[in-house]
């Protein structure tokens, strides 16, 4: 297949991508809302077996979120679905916590292997404020801390942007 075929696919910022990472951005953007792009489609249309083209995949999974507002998320053994749009803030937002929770937790574990009798006075001060951060965000990121937030920023919602909302909740949590 040579691009002609799949029209025009390239955003002018990204510069040049692999041919197989175009032609799964234009499968996905052009798969309708709900829709599954199966592994057996894009399978088809790279020629590449599963293994093969997963890191076209990925690339093109964020192309097509940056550069068409379009979210997938994975539908196990069977493909990419797109999802609703009034489904992405509750889908993105359950991903990403739960990432930020699993980094905080490996990264605190590593500040935690510290010995902070051997550092230096600066370095110990920088040594605490990295775990109080890191605290920080573990205890955010916790689902029961969601939960909290969630429901004390429904009770209470401000006009636009639901950041005060969320900055309210952290003032009264725990």
């Amino acid at each position: 297949m040579d691009n002609q075929q799949h029209g025009d696919i390239y955003a002018p910022s990204l510069g040049q991508r692999s041919a197989y990472t175009d032609f799964i951005v234009q499968l996905l953007r052009d798969a309708p809302t709900a829709a599954v792009v199966t592994f057996d489609e894009i399978a088809k249309v790279t020629g590449l077996k599963k293994k093969q083209y997963l890191q076209y995949l990925y690339s093109a999974i964020k192309i097509v979120e940056t550069d068409h507002g379009k979210v997938f998320r994975s539908v196990r053994n069977v493909g990419y679905q797109h999802v609703k749009e009034n489904e992405v803030p509750t889908y993105a937002t359950r991903k990403h916590v739960s990432q930020l929770r699993g980094t905080a937790r490996r990264f605190r574990s590593k500040l935690d292997t510290v010995d902070p009798s051997k550092l230096t006075p600066d370095e110990r001060i920088e040594h605490t404020v990295a775990i109080m951060n890191v605290s920080l965000m573990e205890d955010i990121a916790d689902r029961n801390t969601q939960k909290q937030i969630r429901k004390k920023a429904t009770r209470n919602p401000l006009d636009g942007y639901p950041v005060g909302n969320f900055l309210e909740a952290l003032k009264t949590f725990k």
